[in-house]
C-alpha cells in the first residue's frame, strides 16, 4: 500500500490545483452563469482553467511570461484578479455575500459536483496508473506536443518533429494541462496521464451542472426536487463522459454480444460507420465518443477541449433560462466571455469552430424578440459575435498551416439507418421522447406536426438531388434504403419549431436548444464535408460526431429526469432503456483493457524505457540536463504510429529534423512538400557518407548540436562499427554518452 502513496500524493497535489482555480473563478463564474440554478460554480473550474490558460498562451506570445512555475502562478494570479477584484468591490460586496449564503442553502447538491472532479481524478488517475506507458496510437504525439509546449522556444514553440518551424497543432489545451503540472510539481511524462483524469474529472462536473441547472429550470426547486435534480445531474454526467454507443452490442467479441472480450472489440464501436472511396474500397469512419476517446488514453485536442465545449454551452443557454435573470452589467461580460472563449478555440480545437458558430447564431436567434426579423438579428449579432471571438488569436496563427482544401457536396456516401441507429441508438428513444414531449407541451400536432417532420426532409433530399444534377454524381446503392440524413432534418425541423413557442420552461427549452445543436451537427455531414488530407468525410463525421455527443447526451438525460419527476411511466421507461444499453460499455471495456495488464502503479508516461529501451532513456535524461532548449539533436527519420520512432524529440521537446513523417506530411497538408525540404536525405548523408568539410557544412547547414547513434539509426541507415567510431572521431565532435548501446555525440560550438 505504501507504494500508492507517492501517487495519492501527486493526486491531491493536482486536485488542490484544480481547486485554486476554481475558487479564484468562483465569482466571475457567478456572475457571468448567474441564472443558472448553481450559479455555474460547477463550471468555475473549467473558466478558471481557460481564462489562466489564455493568460498564459498570450503571455508567451507576446513574450511576457514564460514557461516555468512563476510563469504558471501569474496566469493563477491573473484569474484571481478577475474573479475576486470585483467581487470585493463596494458593489460586489453585496453579491459575494449572497453567493455565499447561496452555497450554505445548496451545498448538497454543490458538493456532489465537487465529489465528481474527485471522481474523474481518482478513478480515472487509477486507470492511468494501471498501464500510462504511451504504446500505441497517437500517443506520442501528445506527449511531444506537451513537451514542446514545456521546453521549446518562439511562439508557437518549435515543432520538435520539424526543426526550424513552428507546432502545426492546435495547443492550447496542452498549456493548460502544463500550467496544472507546473504547480503541482509534476514532470510532463506524469502530466501526460495526470491531465487526462483531471480533465474527465472537469468534464462529469461540468455535465452535472448543466444537467442539473436544467431540471431545476424545468420544474419547482423543492427539497424533493433538489434531491432528483442531483440524480438528473449525475445521470447527465454519466451520460457524457461515461456511456457508449450501440456499436457496443454489436461489435465482434464483446462480452456483450456473447463473445470471449478478448482483442480489441472496444475499437469498433469508434468505427461504426462504412464509407467508400471513389474507387470503391472500404473507407472506416471514426465515430468517436468521449468515453472511447479516454479509454484509447491519447491526449488530444478534442478531449482537452470538451469541458470547454460545455462552458461556452452554459454561457449561451443564459437568456433562454431567464430572460432577466442576469446581474446588472452582466449581459455584457458575458458577451465578451462567450466571444473570447469561443475564439479560443481557434487554438484549443478548430474542428469545432464551425459547430460554435452554429451554436452562437442559433443562441443569438432564440433569445431575441420573436419574429422573424428579430431571430434573424439576433443569429446574425451571434455570428458576428463568434467572428469578433476569433480576432485576438488570427495574429498568432497566420504561420499555422493547414490540411484543409476546401468542402465538397456528399453525395456518396450516405449513413444508413442501420448505422445511425449504432451510433446515436442509446441516445435516440430519449431523444424522441423529449420531442413528443416538447410537441404536446407546445400543442404542436396536425398539420403543422406534419409540416415539421417532411418540409425539413424534402428540403434536404431536394438539396442533395439538386447537388447531384449539377456534379453529374448520383447516389451509391446505399441511398436505396432511407438515408439517415431524412430522419435527422425531420427531428431538426421538430426541435426548431416547438423552440420557437413561448409554452415551454426554461429547463426544457435549454434541453430542446441542445438536441437541436446536436441533431444539426449530426446532420451536417451527411450534406457536406471538408476536404482535407484524408479526402473523405472521415475528420468531418468523426469532430462533428464528437462534439454533437455532448448536446445530445444531455439532451436525452433531461428527457429521462424529466419523464420520470413527471410520472409519464412510458415515456421514461423507453428513454431510459435506451440510456441503460450505453452504461455497461466502459466498464466491459475497460475489463478488456486492463485485465491483461500487469499494473505499473505509476504515473509516468516512460515508465517503459528502463526495460525496453535504457539506452533511450539515458540519451533523453543527459539531454534534458545538458541540452539547451531548442538545440537541435540529429535522430533518423520518424515513422508514424512507431512509439520508439523520434522517441528522443518527443520525450524532451528537443527539436529533430524530421520525426513522424506522415503526422507532420497530414497537419501541413499543401505546404509540406517545401517545408520537407531534403531533410530527410540531409540526415541519412550525415549518418552514412558525410566526411571532413562536407560533414561540418552539413552540421553546420542544420545546426545541428547533438547526434543520436541507436537502435533506430542503426536499423534505418545500417550503420556499422566503422561508421559510428569515424562520426565519433570527426573534428568537433565528442562522444557525450555511452550507454545502454546507445551512444550521444556533442558537435562542438553548435547552436541555434
Amino acid at each position: 500500500m505504501t507504494h500508492l502513496l507517492p501517487l495519492l500524493a501527486e493526486a491531491a497535489a493536482w486536485w488542490a490545483v484544480l481547486a485554486a482555480f476554481g475558487s479564484a473563478a468562483a465569482p466571475l463564474a457567478a456572475r457571468l452563469l448567474a441564472p443558472w440554478p448553481d450559479r455555474g460554480l460547477a463550471l468555475a473550474r473549467p473558466l478558471g482553467l481557460l481564462a489562466g490558460g489564455l493568460a498564459l498562451w498570450f503571455g508567451n506570445a507576446l513574450g511576457l511570461l514564460g514557461r516555468g512555475v512563476g510563469s504558471a502562478a501569474v496566469a493563477l494570479g491573473v484569474v484571481t484578479l478577475l474573479g475576486w477584484g470585483p467581487a470585493l468591490g463596494a458593489a460586489g460586496r453585496g453579491h459575494l455575500l449572497e453567493l455565499v449564503g447561496f452555497v450554505r442553502r445548496e451545498r448538497r447538491g454543490l458538493l456532489a459536483g465537487e465529489a465528481l472532479v474527485l471522481v474523474g481524478l481518482l478513478g480515472w488517475g487509477a486507470v492511468r496508473a494501471w498501464t500510462p506507458a504511451i504504446r500505441h496510437t497517437e500517443q506520442p504525439t501528445d506527449l511531444m506536443i506537451l513537451n514542446a509546449v514545456a521546453e521549446g522556444v518562439g511562439f508557437p514553440p518549435e515543432d520538435p518533429w520539424l526543426a526550424g518551424e513552428p507546432l502545426a497543432y492546435h495547443d492550447l489545451g496542452h498549456w493548460m494541462v502544463l500550467m496544472v503540472a507546473r504547480l503541482a510539481g509534476s514532470p510532463t511524462a506524469h502530466a501526460y496521464n495526470l491531465g487526462q483524469a483531471a480533465w474527465l474529472g472537469l468534464l462529469l462536473a461540468a455535465a452535472y451542472g448543466i444537467g442539473r441547472g436544467l431540471f431545476r429550470c424545468a420544474a419547482p426547486a423543492g427539497e424533493g426536487r433538489r434531491g432528483e435534480g442531483i440524480a438528473a445531474g449525475l445521470l447527465a454526467a454519466a451520460s457524457v463522459a461515461l456511456f457508449g454507443n450501440l456499436a457496443t452490442w454489436t461489435a465482434p467479441g464483446s462480452p456483450l454480444a456473447g463473445g470471449d472480450g478478448a482483442g480489441l472489440w472496444w475499437w469498433a464501436p469508434s468505427r461504426a460507420i462504412l464509407d467508400h472511396d471513389a474507387a470503391g474500397r472500404p473507407v472506416e469512419v471514426i465515430t468517436e465518443f468521449p468515453a472511447f476517446t479516454y479509454l484509447v488514453g491519447d491526449l488530444h485536442a478534442h478531449l482537452l477541449a470538451m469541458p470547454c465545449w460545455l462552458l461556452v454551452i452554459a454561457l449561451v443557454l443564459v437568456p433562454l433560462l431567464s430572460g432577466s435573470g442576469e446581474l446588472p452589467g452582466a449581459r455584457r461580460q458575458r458577451m465578451a466571455a462567450l466571444a473570447l472563449a469561443s475564439g479560443a478555440f481557434l487554438a484549443l480545437d478548430p474542428w469545432e469552430l464551425p459547430g460554435l458558430g452554429l451554436l452562437l447564431a442559433g443562441g443569438g436567434a432564440l433569445a431575441a424578440a420573436p419574429g422573424w426579423r428579430g431571430r434573424l438579428v439576433g443569429a446574425g449579432s451571434g455570428a458576428l459575435l463568434w467572428g469578433a471571438g476569433l480576432l485576438p488569436f488570427l495574429p498568432f496563427r497566420t504561420r499555422a498551416a493547414t490540411q484543409v482544401h476546401g468542402a465538397l457536396v456528399n453525395l456518396a456516401n450516405p449513413t444508413s439507418l442501420v448505422e445511425l441507429a449504432k451510433v446515436l441508438g442509446t441516445l435516440l428513444p430519449a431523444l424522441v421522447v423529449l420531442l413528443a414531449l416538447a410537441a404536446r407541451a407546445t400543442g404542436l400536432a396536425g398539420r403543422r406536426l406534419a409540416l415539421a417532420l417532411l418540409l425539413p426532409a424534402g428540403l434536404v433530399a431536394a438539396l442533395l438531388g439538386v447537388a447531384a444534377l449539377v456534379f453529374g454524381v448520383w447516389p451509391a446503392a446505399a441511398w436505396l434504403a432511407v438515408p439517415a440524413a431524412l430522419p435527422l432534418a425531420a427531428a431538426l425541423g421538430v426541435a426548431v419549431v416547438a423552440l420557437l413557442s413561448p409554452a415551454l420552461t426554461p429547463g426544457r427549452r435549454g434541453a430542446l436548444a441542445l438536441a437541436a445543436l446536436g441533431l444539426a451537427l449530426t446532420l451536417a455531414p451527411e450534406i457536406v464535408y471538408v476536404q482535407d488530407t484524408f479526402a473523405t468525410r472521415l475528420n468531418t463525421v468523426f469532430k462533428l460526431g464528437l462534439q454533437a455527443w455532448a448536446p445530445l447526451a444531455l439532451a436525452a438525460s433531461h428527457a429521462v429526469a424529466v419523464a420520470f419527476a413527471e410520472r409519464r411511466r412510458a415515456f421514461a421507461l423507453v428513454a431510459a432503456g435506451g440510456l441503460a444499453l450505453g452504461a455497461p460499455y466502459l466498464p466491459a471495456a475497460l475489463g478488456s483493457r486492463l485485465g491483461p495488464e500487469t499494473p505499473a502503479w505509476s504515473f509516468d508516461a516512460l515508465v517503459d524505457l528502463p526495460r525496453t529501451a535504457p539506452g533511450q532513456l539515458a540519451a533523453i535524461r543527459h539531454l534534458a540536463l545538458h541540452a539547451r532548449p531548442g538545440e537541435r539533436v540529429l535522430a533518423a527519420v520518424g515513422e508514424s504510429y512507431r512509439v520508439e520512432s523520434a522517441l528522443v524529440a518527443t520525450a524532451t521537446g528537443r527539436p529533430t529534423l524530421l520525426g513522424w513523417v506522415g503526422h507532420e506530411q497530414q497537419w501541413r497538408g499543401r505546404s509540406w512538400r517545401e517545408l520537407e525540404a531534403r531533410r530527410g536525405d540531409a540526415i541519412e548523408e550525415i549518418y552514412t557518407m558525410a566526411e571532413g568539410e562536407r560533414l561540418v557544412l552539413l552540421l553546420a547547414r542544420w545546426r545541428i548540436g547533438w547526434i543520436l547513434l541507436g537502435p533506430e539509426e542503426r536499423r534505418r541507415y545500417g550503420l556499422g562499427p566503422e561508421r559510428e567510431v569515424r562520426l565519433a572521431t570527426s573534428t568537433g565532435i565528442t562522444t557525450a554518452l555511452e550507454e545502454g548501446g546507445v551512444r550521444l555525440l556533442r558537435v562542438a560550438g553548435a547552436g541555434r
